[in-house]
Parts: C-alpha cells; structure tokens; sequence
C-alpha cells in the first residue's frame, strides 16, 4: 500500500503494475464516492433548514 502511495505521489504512474493501478483506482474511487454521499447529505440539510426558515417568513406574513 505504502509502495502505491509512493509510486503516485513521485508521479512514477507508469512504474505500477495493472493490479496495482487497479487498487489505487478503487481507492480513489470508494473516497470519491464517499464524498459524493457525504456532500449530498450536507446539502439536503442546508436546503432544509433553509425551507424551515423560509417557511416559518412565510407563515408570519400570511397572518398579519
């Protein structure tokens, strides 16, 4: 694991062999998809709050 680190990090990518293009690859790909859910989620909270907030401005200038 710590060869693949090294091998990507000095820019040696044509020194790996097909396996452990293929690891680094996964890798890169489960953080990558991680990232994906973890953002999705922050953004459906933020739009939630902003509705609850919107919603209640909403409601306060109905009734007056």
């Amino acid at each position: 694991m710590d060869e693949i680190r090294n091998a990507l990090i000095r820019g040696e990518g044509n020194k790996l062999s097909k396996k452990e293009y293929k690891f680094a690859i996964d890798l890169e790909r489960k953080r990558l998809c991680e990232q994906l859910v973890f953002l999705t989620f922050i953004s459906f909270v933020i739009g939630g709050v902003f509705f609850v907030s919107m919603y209640w401005d909403i409601k306060e200038k109905a009734y007056r």
